[in-house]
């Protein structure tokens, strides 16, 4: 380490006697009640219902996708054997 980081460290030198000037951050009064209400609102049902058709289209596009790669995927296991 440098001797800049060093003095950093071991608290001084300007850096962190500008860090040591800032006031010391208080949390609002509220902060803890608006937190837990986040995380409560984090697990209730969202009301999402997927449309039907939503799996089958997925699926599709992955057979579709591994299909595609077939070729190379089958190419480079052959050359691995």
């Amino acid at each position: 380490m440098s001797r800049a980081e060093d003095r950093f460290i071991d608290g001084d030198g300007p850096l962190a006697a500008l860090i040591r000037a800032q006031p010391a951050f208080e949390a609002p009064a509220d902060l803890l009640p608006r937190v837990l209400a986040a995380l409560d609102a984090a697990h209730a049902p969202q009301g999402f219902e997927p449309p039907a058709a939503l799996a089958d289209a997925i699926m599709a596009e992955a057979a579709r996708l591994d299909a595609a790669q077939a070729p190379r995927r089958d190419a480079l296991l052959a050359e691995l054997a």
